[in-house]
């Protein structure tokens, strides 16, 4: 189908960043009557509208093209998001007791997988609706995957958000057989979906054409939305390009290929803006080389998943993930080769610790919704190697470390392998986490290790985390969880106990990890405020039985989001 794009006028409209355009920025008078006003949507997509007052009237009524309103006096922060056609759009306002302004901006889809999902680690606590509706609403346009249960469906509904089921499309080795299963989707036949994603291709994979075939031959006489995860970078002409090319045009040019950008740290910052250079920009310019404006057609989806023992791309304590991530956003918003990026978001919020995905939709809100340029961390002071803790894996033996053994050779390191990535969760970080600190308990005095931390901020929050385990547990691949003795002392801070947790892996099974190395770890979260600008850390294993040999590393102390 070929489609005759609108003429758009964009004398008014106003870049703020890759992601962001003011389309409209108008005082509103004192008025009772309706102020009706003209602005202009650059493509086919998601607006933000916002109306600032400091009274809203109680018959307050913002309305698009004489439809039902979008925001009344009622709605939260007095703020929506609406996908538009590309084009011209009148907007309304009536009952406003007060002056004030109303702002709308040209957006980027934003996305979220999954919603109302609660993290394994029960700890965090809830991620359902009433979390969502503080923390993730303000920053979301798409859902997918999860569950809206009670009112969260006809509230979401409400606000204009778009729900995606997720289709497992493996096996991919008949495009009649992908089809017909595509068809028979519940995102493409029950009535709470707007459409599906296809969960996931490869470009690696030659099995890829399959797929082509498929979406080419499916049916869709809703024109609901079918999106495509996808990894890897196009490399081979025709099959790339063929593939790229029903991507895009399915649903009637709204579909959407989902880069899965799920980014490792690196030991530090300059490493890290040369990773991402690869792992994002230069992914970009490859899908743009093999289809001219792609990005108006890509969503870049980070990784928001950092929660050990299930799944974590956290894999380097030494490096504060939020600053990471924020990094990652920053760059989608500024660098020129993702211009016109038609959607950004994250997987995986229900395997981010509560910290985490907080952090990630205030980014989506700083950038995606805002418009904003500059890294979000400097307003909270996060940088990306924090620096309180050396030698936090013990990879450089106990080098950094104040050590008072019970006997000789009772505190020593050791490498276990596959310990951080099998058993603890470390997604990708290779054999980054699999030196240990082992402790073996003496029956007459415990074992001591620790540091000086330097350079906390008086009256500041920080997360200190660090992982336990049992030796023998782990090779002898028993299933015996229990809280284990190892424990740390930071005499003289303020500990802040509804953030604070010892979380006991209990599990026997999972999907993501062999049984044989479930129920092995206990990690620990401290939360605390600084009273001081040196704080003494120690461990001890006091409360171990002895004979124990336990294990201790991913010691990690950043500063921590309230």
């Amino acid at each position: 189908r070929i489609v005759d794009l609108p003429v758009i006028d964009r004398s008014n409209i106003r870049p703020l960043n890759n992601l962001v355009a003011t389309v409209l920025d108008q005082p509103l008078a004192k008025a009772p009557t309706p102020q009706a006003f003209s602005f202009v949507n650059p493509r086919d997509g998601w607006v933000f509208v916002a109306l600032q007052t400091s009274a809203p009237g109680a018959d307050l009524t913002v309305t698009i093209d004489g439809g039902a309103p979008v925001i009344t006096a009622t709605t939260a922060r007095l703020e929506a998001f609406r996908e538009l056609p590309a084009g011209p759009h009148r907007i309304s306002v009536a009952g406003n007791p007060v002056a004030g302004r109303l702002i709308v901006r040209s957006i980027a889809e934003i996305f979220n997988y999954p919603p109302c999902n609660n993290s394994y680690v029960k700890e965090n606590g809830s991620y359902g609706w009433d979390f969502m509706k503080q923390h993730i609403l303000p920053a979301v346009t798409t859902l997918n995957g999860g569950k809206l249960p009670g009112k969260a469906l006809p509230e979401a509904k409400a606000l204009g958000l778009k729900w995606l089921a997720n289709f497992n499309v493996a096996p991919v080795n008949d495009p009649v057989d992908v089809r017909e299963r595509m068809a028979e989707h519940a995102g493409f036949t029950q009535p709470q979906y707007d459409g599906f994603t296809s969960d996931e291709l490869f470009f690696g994979r030659t099995t890829i054409d399959n797929y082509t075939k498929a979406l080419w031959g499916l049916p869709n006489p809703e024109n609901r939305l079918i999106y495509t995860w996808i990894v890897g970078k196009p490399a081979i002409p025709s099959l790339h390009t063929d593939f790229m090319s029903a991507c895009l045009n399915a649903s009637g040019g709204r579909g959407r290929m989902l880069f899965e950008a799920y980014c490792h740290p690196q030991p530090d910052e300059r490493a890290a803006v040369a990773y991402l250079d690869g792992k994002l920009a230069e992914t970009m310019r490859c899908f743009n080389a093999y289809f001219p404006n792609a990005a108006a057609g890509t969503g870049i989806i980070f990784g928001n998943f950092n929660q050990m023992p299930i799944i974590s791309l956290e894999h380097n304590p030494a490096v504060d993930f939020k600053y990471f991530l924020d990094m990652q956003v920053n760059r989608i918003a500024n660098d020129p080769v993702f211009a016109n990026l038609a959607a950004t978001g994250y997987w995986g919020t229900y395997y981010g610790d509560e910290e985490l995905v907080r952090w990630s939709f205030l980014l989506m809100r700083h950038y995606a919704v805002e418009g904003k340029k500059e890294m979000l961390s400097k307003r909270y002071g996060f940088t990306y190697n924090p620096g309180f803790v050396a030698n936090p894996d013990f990879a450089a033996d106990l080098e950094g470390w104040d050590t008072a053994p019970a006997t000789e050779g009772s505190i020593q390191t050791a490498t276990i392998p596959g310990y951080a990535k099998k058993v603890q969760g470390r997604w990708g970080g290779h054999k980054a986490g699999d030196t240990v600190c082992v402790m073996t308990r003496d029956p007459d005095k415990p074992n001591r290790i620790g540091q000086t931390m330097q350079g906390l901020v008086v009256g500041k929050a920080y997360s200190l985390q660090f992982v336990t385990a049992d030796r023998k547990d782990l090779a002898e691949k028993k299933h015996n969880p229990r809280k284990y003795g190892i424990a740390a002392e930071l005499p003289g801070v303020e500990i802040l106990p509804k953030r604070s947790f010892v979380h006991i892996d209990r599990r026997k099974n999972h999907r993501r990890h062999a049984p044989e190395h479930l129920g092995k770890i206990n990690l620990h979260r401290i939360v605390f405020r600084a009273t001081a600008a040196t704080q003494k850390l120690t461990f001890t294993d006091a409360a171990a039985t002895p004979g124990e040999e336990l294990v201790l590393n991913f010691v990690q102390l950043k500063p921590y989001l309230e």
